[in-house]
């Protein structure tokens, strides 16, 4: 999946090394772009610190040859399954 069209980021506050916070990110809707991917994190006790919204499309792996540098085996290998 990479990242396509514009990703918007407004932050009100960055998250403090050491310190809880809650990251949410969820798929939407497929458009032209591709399709939507919005998070949101926040403080441990619910403050807001940002926002990202962009889209994302699907590549495969010859696609990404093509586009440069070589990604690590643990990026473009298999992903494990997860233990039962």
């Amino acid at each position: 999946m990479v990242s396509t069209g514009p990703g918007t980021h407004p932050h009100r506050r960055l998250p403090r090394v050491g310190r809880r916070h809650r990251v949410v990110a969820r798929w939407g809707p497929m458009a032209v772009e591709g399709r939507r991917i919005g998070a949101a994190t926040a403080t441990e006790d619910g403050r807001s610190c940002g926002s990202l919204t962009t889209y994302g499309r699907p590549v495969d792996r010859a696609e990404l040859e093509r586009a440069g540098p070589a990604l690590p085996g643990y990026l473009v290998g298999a992903i494990p399954d997860a233990p039962v």
